[in-house]
Protein backbone atom coordinates (compact mmCIF):
# COMPACT_ATOMS: atom_id res chain seq x y z
CA UNK A 1 0.00 0.00 0.00
CA UNK A 2 1.36 3.21 -0.93
CA UNK A 3 0.54 6.45 1.06
CA UNK A 4 0.75 9.53 0.01
CA UNK A 5 0.05 13.18 2.21
CA UNK A 6 -1.56 15.89 0.41
CA UNK A 7 -0.67 19.34 1.80
CA UNK A 8 -3.52 21.52 1.45
CA UNK A 9 -3.97 25.01 3.07
CA UNK A 10 -4.16 24.58 7.18
CA UNK A 11 -8.23 26.77 7.29
CA UNK A 12 -8.82 24.04 4.50
CA UNK A 13 -11.12 21.82 6.31
CA UNK A 14 -12.78 18.76 4.30
CA UNK A 15 -16.35 17.49 4.79
CA UNK A 16 -16.31 15.18 2.41
CA UNK A 17 -14.92 12.97 -0.10
CA UNK A 18 -16.31 10.83 -3.42
CA UNK A 19 -14.20 8.88 -6.18
CA UNK A 20 -14.37 9.85 -9.67
CA UNK A 21 -12.30 6.87 -11.01
CA UNK A 22 -9.04 4.97 -9.86
CA UNK A 23 -7.06 8.38 -9.85
CA UNK A 24 -9.44 11.14 -9.42
CA UNK A 25 -10.97 12.13 -6.35
CA UNK A 26 -13.69 15.20 -5.21
CA UNK A 27 -13.05 16.47 -1.89
CA UNK A 28 -15.79 19.13 -0.77
CA UNK A 29 -14.24 21.38 2.02
CA UNK A 30 -14.33 25.10 3.55
CA UNK A 31 -12.50 28.02 4.00
CA UNK A 32 -14.21 30.24 6.11
CA UNK A 33 -17.57 30.48 5.35
CA UNK A 34 -16.87 29.50 1.45
CA UNK A 35 -17.34 26.24 0.19
CA UNK A 36 -14.86 24.89 -2.36
CA UNK A 37 -15.10 21.73 -4.67
CA UNK A 38 -11.84 20.09 -5.45
CA UNK A 39 -10.69 17.70 -7.31
CA UNK A 40 -7.14 15.54 -6.41
CA UNK A 41 -5.06 13.50 -9.07
CA UNK A 42 -3.79 11.30 -6.93
CA UNK A 43 -0.93 10.33 -9.56
CA UNK A 44 0.41 13.80 -9.50
CA UNK A 45 -0.57 14.39 -6.01
CA UNK A 46 -2.36 17.85 -7.00
CA UNK A 47 -5.16 19.69 -7.10
CA UNK A 48 -7.16 22.10 -8.43
CA UNK A 49 -10.43 23.85 -7.00
CA UNK A 50 -13.78 24.60 -8.91
CA UNK A 51 -15.35 28.12 -7.43
CA UNK A 52 -18.77 27.53 -6.48
CA UNK A 53 -21.39 30.52 -7.78
CA UNK A 54 -22.05 31.72 -3.85
CA UNK A 55 -20.36 32.04 -0.98
CA UNK A 56 -21.47 29.71 2.42
CA UNK A 57 -20.48 26.62 3.64
CA UNK A 58 -20.98 23.17 2.05
CA UNK A 59 -21.91 20.14 3.96
CA UNK A 60 -21.95 16.90 1.71
CA UNK A 61 -21.33 15.60 -2.09
CA UNK A 62 -23.62 12.86 -3.74
CA UNK A 63 -23.17 11.20 -7.43
CA UNK A 64 -25.68 11.38 -9.65
CA UNK A 65 -25.19 9.53 -12.34
CA UNK A 66 -22.37 9.57 -14.49
CA UNK A 67 -21.76 13.31 -15.18
CA UNK A 68 -23.00 14.99 -12.50
CA UNK A 69 -22.46 16.00 -8.64
CA UNK A 70 -24.79 17.10 -5.98
CA UNK A 71 -23.35 19.98 -3.24
CA UNK A 72 -25.11 20.63 0.00
CA UNK A 73 -24.62 24.31 0.14
CA UNK A 74 -25.96 26.78 3.38
CA UNK A 75 -28.09 28.39 0.43
CA UNK A 76 -29.58 25.34 -1.50
CA UNK A 77 -28.25 22.63 -3.44
CA UNK A 78 -26.24 22.88 -6.53
CA UNK A 79 -25.26 20.58 -9.14
CA UNK A 80 -21.88 20.23 -10.89
CA UNK A 81 -22.04 19.26 -14.19
CA UNK A 82 -18.66 17.10 -15.02
CA UNK A 83 -17.88 17.59 -18.73
CA UNK A 84 -18.50 21.90 -18.63
CA UNK A 85 -17.31 22.00 -15.28
CA UNK A 86 -20.09 24.49 -14.43
CA UNK A 87 -22.08 24.72 -11.08
CA UNK A 88 -25.90 25.53 -10.98
CA UNK A 89 -28.51 25.61 -8.45
CA UNK A 90 -30.65 22.62 -8.45
CA UNK A 91 -32.60 23.89 -4.89
CA UNK A 92 -33.02 27.25 -3.42
CA UNK A 93 -33.97 28.18 0.40
CA UNK A 94 -33.12 25.40 2.05
CA UNK A 95 -29.80 24.72 4.08
CA UNK A 96 -28.94 20.84 3.67
CA UNK A 97 -26.55 18.90 6.29
CA UNK A 98 -26.74 16.06 3.93
CA UNK A 99 -27.90 14.20 0.73
CA UNK A 100 -28.25 10.58 -0.52
CA UNK A 101 -29.10 8.90 -3.80
CA UNK A 102 -31.63 6.15 -4.37
CA UNK A 103 -30.57 5.29 -7.51
CA UNK A 104 -33.40 2.28 -8.28
CA UNK A 105 -35.80 5.06 -7.73
CA UNK A 106 -34.36 7.62 -8.76
CA UNK A 107 -34.97 10.21 -5.45
CA UNK A 108 -32.64 12.28 -3.81
CA UNK A 109 -32.93 12.44 0.07
CA UNK A 110 -32.11 15.66 1.92
CA UNK A 111 -31.83 16.31 5.25
CA UNK A 112 -32.44 20.07 6.05
CA UNK A 113 -32.73 21.29 10.00
CA UNK A 114 -35.34 19.04 11.05
CA UNK A 115 -37.13 18.15 7.24
CA UNK A 116 -36.43 15.30 4.95
CA UNK A 117 -36.90 16.19 2.27
CA UNK A 118 -37.30 14.32 -1.59
CA UNK A 119 -36.87 15.09 -4.91
CA UNK A 120 -37.49 13.06 -8.42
Amino acid sequence: MQYRNLALSSILKIVSLLENNDNEIYLLANQGNQGQLLTYNVDGNAYKSIDLPQPGEVSDLIKLGKNHLLIAHENGIFTYYKSTYTIVPFVNGISPSSLKYDELNKVIYCCDGNYLRHYK
